[in-house]
């Protein structure tokens, strides 16, 4: 069980830019959004995950997540959004701050569905154009009270907060047609090339990936073994600083944007041709 402790809203709100958040704003559009996201709000309340939703159409949707506690939290927080959709189901344009703390906080951590019990929880939101905008923000029950200048702080920020995770959605929508990014293995893999120090076989093997191919039908195309094959991409995912598929197809579109919009493309395959 929760029970509210703090209700804030903001009638004009204050736009307030401080140095938590200049890191952040060149961050915006990019994979590491929601990580610099999380250290800002960190250093500002002291937060272990964050999250960040749209709600359009009566659709919920993540924009993305960060966490600096175990996975089973993370699994726990995307598993429990109900709270979420039923408070930006009734935004509106003036800026909301609700914290809400755990009623009992000795939960035993091992408990099936207790995890995110665990966990004041934050949440932002407001309606921003055609859609609704929340971040939701767990802080550990142990963590000191958040103080009203804190929360005055955070209030005065929200609406810049906000603004940035809306536009963070929109420049990842002009990401969303995959058709030319992943139409071509050669293309795929000569992005790759030019945009990472990834050793051939890395390359190799990170393209195959993300044009779909399975561990055995990449050992048969290289003519290596299947172990080859996952030791490559654990030694890709380490060096690209990432640690699933879907994060390598997300590094590839953001570098694949880049690639092509800054003209780079053209370059490299006319020094290619001549």
């Amino acid at each position: 069980m929760i029970k509210t402790q703090a209700t804030a809203t903001m009638d004009e709100p204050v736009l307030i830019v401080t140095g938590e958040f200049i890191e952040l704003i060149a961050k915006i559009g990019t994979l590491e959004f929601s990580g610099k996201l999380l250290e800002a709000m960190d250093r500002l309340l002291g937060g272990d995950h964050c999250a960040c939703y749209r709600l359009s159409d009566y659709h919920l949707s993540e924009i993305g997540s960060a966490s600096h506690t175990s996975s089973s939290l993370a699994q726990a927080v995307k598993g429990s959004v109900y709270d979420v959709k039923r408070h930006l189901v009734t935004a509106g344009d003036n800026i909301r701050v609700r914290v809400i703390r755990p009623v009992n906080s000795t939960t035993e951590p091992n408990q099936t569905g207790a995890a995110a019990e665990n966990y004041e929880t934050v949440l932002v939101y407001a309606r921003i154009n055609q859609a609704s905008y929340c971040l939701k923000l767990l802080r550990s029950a142990d963590r000191s009270e958040l103080s009203g200048d804190t929360l005055l702080e955070l209030e005065q920020s929200a609406r810049f907060l906000l603004t940035m995770i809306s536009r963070h959605a929109e420049l990842f929508e002009q990401k969303s047609d995959l058709t030319p990014a992943l139409a071509s293995r050669e293309d795929i893999e000569d992005c790759v090339y030019n945009m990472s120090d990834l050793s051939r076989r890395e390359r190799e093997v990170c393209s195959r990936i993300l044009h779909g191919m399975s561990s055995c039908v990449i050992a048969d195309d290289l003519g290596i073994g299947k172990e080859s094959v996952m030791t490559y991409r654990k030694r890709a995912y380490n060096r690209l600083g990432i640690a699933s598929q879907r994060e390598l197809l997300m590094w590839y579109l953001d570098v694949w944007n880049d690639w092509v919009n800054s003209g780079k493309r053209n370059r490299d395959q006319q020094q290619e041709a001549a």
